[in-house]
């Protein structure tokens, strides 16, 4: 299939929708990929829809995970989405809502990211920035993912049985 990119926004108080759905449209007319919003909470089917992107409802692991080996590169406010993009080894750009979300970004060595105070030429340099290093950050990521879910593994025990439960 045609290369993906997966967008992962939730609502916060800094965020201007608008001012990123512009930045998600000029991406869609810059780079060749499908672009597709995952939804990890029903309130998620709006942005999906205010950013007219088609949207995949996270509902179990196994469809997560199998969404997130399509695709080849994430943009994501969601720590579980960082987190899914780690274990299928996809290069990401981090929108971090929340310290935890900056943290995650850093422990696979990433410090890229997209302020919300910053302007939309900022992000779109930093997009492609991030974009054009996607396979040597593939690469990064592949070699220090196992020692970082080592590191992790409390977290990922506690993920995996937070969806099996079906909360996401």
């Amino acid at each position: 299939g045609k290369n993906k990119i997966l967008i992962s926004l939730r609502y916060f108080r800094e965020l201007n929708l608008e001012k990123f759905t512009k930045f998600v449209t000029i991406l869609k007319e810059k780079v060749p990929y499908d672009f597709e919003f995952v939804v990890f909470s029903e309130e998620e089917k709006e942005i999906a829809k205010t950013l007219n992107l088609p949207y995949f409802h996270m509902k179990d692991p196994i469809s997560v995970l199998e969404k997130f080996s399509e695709a080849q590169f994430l943009i994501g406010t969601r720590y579980h989405s960082i987190l899914f993009s780690i274990m299928n080894e996809i290069p990401f750009l981090p929108i971090p809502y929340d310290l935890k979300v900056r943290v995650l970004s850093k422990e696979v060595g990433f410090k890229d990211f997209i302020e919300t105070h910053e302007s939309l030429d900022v992000w779109i340099d930093k997009f492609n920035k991030v974009f054009e290093e996607r396979e040597e950050r593939r690469k990064i990521i592949s070699e220090r993912k196992r020692e970082f879910m080592e590191r992790e593994r409390n977290s990922f025990s506690l993920l995996l049985k937070f969806l099996s439960d079906g909360h996401i």
